[in-house]
């Protein structure tokens, strides 16, 4: 199937209003595909189709797909969204045998909540403020050799292992571009969204923001 138009697709059953487009994507070029075919391998939880995506500008030139994910076989509508990265780096592990090799790490991030945080140093009265989309998050990481792509070993836990080695995390954050933000806040209308306040220390400028995120829950 071939999503010729978003505005065809409803979001947990609610239509997209005609002209509500995000301004930045191609959506209405969104085309159906999945995981398995598709030469830009994303992951997601069994039993869900990815119906369409399109690529995001995140930060200094880096992209994530943006999924648009069916989990009831209905295929005319779309019950998750998410933001799938890749991210490869150079590897000298032990397994590749003294040969030249790269580590893939995959992330799908479900879009569950938009959060923004408002962060302050304590004693100052500015603020400065972090976009994210929460939810639950998966990962894969898995080492290959360089010379001719060959998977050598797949990760989880610091534990190798030659399974599908997903990870699965119940509550997660990815932070995104203030852009994209508003214009997911304005397609994904269901979507609740939160903010936040945090203080921080003058001794712990130099940590980052995630270290305050440790006992939020959503």
């Amino acid at each position: 199937m071939e999503i010729r138009a978003i505005n065809s697709v409803n979001f947990q059953g609610r239509n997209l209003a005609k002209g509500n487009k995000i301004k930045t994507w191609a959506l209405a070029g969104l085309l159906a595909t999945s995981p398995l075919t598709t030469k830009a391998q994303v992951y997601t939880n069994g039993g869900e189709r990815i119906l369409a995506r399109d690529t995001v500008e995140l930060f200094k030139g880096k992209t994530a797909e943006a999924l648009l994910i069916d989990n009831n076989g209905n295929y005319n509508t779309f019950e998750k969204f998410a933001l799938s990265t890749l991210n490869s780096k150079p590897s000298k592990h032990k397994d590749l045998k003294g040969k030249e090799g790269y580590m893939k790490n995959w992330a799908t991030q479900y879009v569950d909540t938009l959060v923004k945080v408002f962060t302050r140093i304590e004693g100052e009265s500015e603020e400065y403020a972090k976009y994210y989309v929460a939810g639950p998050q998966i990962r894969r990481n898995a080492l290959f050799e360089k010379e001719n792509d060959k998977l050598i070993s797949i990760f989880t836990d610091s534990r190798y292992k030659n399974i599908d080695g997903i990870q699965k995390f119940p509550h997660n954050r990815m932070e995104i571009p203030e852009k994209l933000f508003n214009e997911l806040k304005d397609f994904l209308k269901l979507t609740p969204v939160k903010e936040e306040h945090v203080v921080k220390k003058p001794d712990r400028i130099g940590f980052d923001i995630e270290d305050n995120f440790r006992i939020i829950e959503y």
